[in-house]
């Protein structure tokens, strides 16, 4: 049978008065696993625990538990913090020995009493007790309220771990939801937009946890696009979070969540709460699409037509263009086809007789080779259906690629000098 070796316990949080997570490795794997158990505390498996660096770990505690061996079947190790101090206890401690091992003022403390409560509950949940009893009582929620709202790593994987489901629960209780979204609340008025969009993300969370609803987020990361992209209001927001968070949220475009799910009379209230405005659906109208005009145009007369096409995808999806853009784009691709089959001619019947008048063809060809991606991207654009599909139908055939291609390979070979 596999021996587990005790190696820390996983903080909730800097308070000084708290319960731990135990975690254990084996002899075969330098992975880190979290053990769960029956009523009575005795461990049944092990469960991969994942990224355990992005999370605090203690890895001092008594000479007792250092490195304490442990099989399934054996009761687990039971840490927690008085004072700031690790300690811990088996799972299967006597509560008389318990109460003689840390008598009053200390039973007094939250900690010590919800390690009393796991090990006296009788069918309760084992290792889900110490968990609920530790993120319900003594945890870092609790914490996080009495404190101000921190723009940093280290608050988001304490709200995280709080506000997320425990290893061997399903579903957040709703006292700890109610708790999750004050503190979430908090920290969207404080930071909505002053703080790091990748973090503000992490706190809305998918709308599924339990402590915010998906339209509530949905409606958070909509009014965030409005003010911090297009008004640019707050912190600047780069181009990859953006592309991100649409895929994610928007992932048919703004405009299709503007026309089929934006409720501003339904959720003001709540984004009145966290600082944030709900404009009118004609005003939201107004300000994307005027601010998709002037971007687009300025990206096409730059050449950036994959970030132009980007655009047009976190806007549009499947949605038709505006005429004028449509126009545009139809314009300058009958420009661009045309220039590109007469520079074709040119290639295919010009007579080069020196090395150097072959090079010259070869790179033309690879040139214009070159050119049919920006046909494509231009056609894709026009293309709703297939900018999100990704969805092939060339403009410019096989059988003029592939003849491109000869001539560029001939000429290349006449051209080596």
């Amino acid at each position: 049978m596999i021996e587990w070796v005790f190696c820390g316990s996983l903080r909730l949080s800097r308070s000084e008065n708290i319960l731990g997570i135990p975690l254990y490795k084996n002899s075969g794997s330098n992975e880190v696993f979290v053990p769960e158990t029956d009523d009575d505390l005795n461990i049944t498996r092990f469960c991969l625990f994942g990224d355990v660096d992005r999370y605090d770990v203690d890895y001092f505690c008594a000479l007792e538990f250092q490195r304490a061996r442990c099989r399934v079947g054996d009761p687990v190790i039971v840490p927690f913090w008085i004072d700031g101090h690790s300690q811990a206890v088996w799972g299967d401690i006597d509560l008389a020995d318990l109460q003689r091992r840390y008598p009053p003022p200390d039973q007094g403390l939250d900690v010590l009493w919800s390690v009393r409560q796991v090990r006296s509950a009788s069918g309760d949940g084992g290792e889900d007790a110490v968990i609920e009893e530790s993120l319900g009582r003594a945890d870092e929620l609790v914490h996080l309220l009495d404190l101000d709202p921190a723009n940093t790593k280290h608050w988001l994987n304490l709200f995280k771990f709080g506000s997320g489901r425990t290893p061997n629960s399903r579903t957040l209780d709703a006292g700890r939801a109610e708790t999750a979204r004050a503190v979430a609340m908090r920290w969207l008025k404080h930071w909505h937009l002053k703080g790091s969009y990748e973090l503000c993300l992490e706190v809305l969370g998918n709308g599924y946890q339990g402590y915010l609803s998906r339209g509530e987020v949905e409606h958070v990361v909509f009014a965030q696009y409005l003010q911090r992209v297009l008004s640019g209001i707050g912190r600047t927001v780069s181009k990859k979070e953006i592309s991100v968070s649409h895929k994610r949220f928007f992932p048919k475009g703004l405009l299709f969540f503007l026309r089929e799910s934006y409720r501003p009379t339904k959720y003001k209230a709540f984004l009145s709460e966290i600082d944030m405005v709900a404009p009118s659906y004609d005003e939201a109208h107004r300000l994307i699409e005027g601010s998709f005009e002037s971007s687009f145009v300025s990206l096409v007369r730059e050449d950036r037509l994959h970030d132009a096409l980007q655009l047009v995808i976190q806007i549009y999806g499947v949605e038709d263009l505006p005429r004028a853009t449509r126009e545009m784009i139809s314009f300058r691709l009958s420009d661009m086809e045309n220039n590109f089959y007469a520079a074709m001619m040119t290639i295919r019947y010009a007579q080069a007789k020196t090395p150097q008048e072959h090079l010259s063809l070869h790179n033309q060809a690879v040139d214009l080779y070159g050119d049919i991606a920006s046909i494509e991207l231009f056609n894709r654009m026009l293309r709703g259906e297939a900018r999100l599909s990704g969805e092939q139908m060339p403009r410019i055939d096989m059988d003029t690629r592939e003849e491109l291609e000869a001539m560029a390979e001939e000429h290349s070979v006449f051209g080596r000098v």
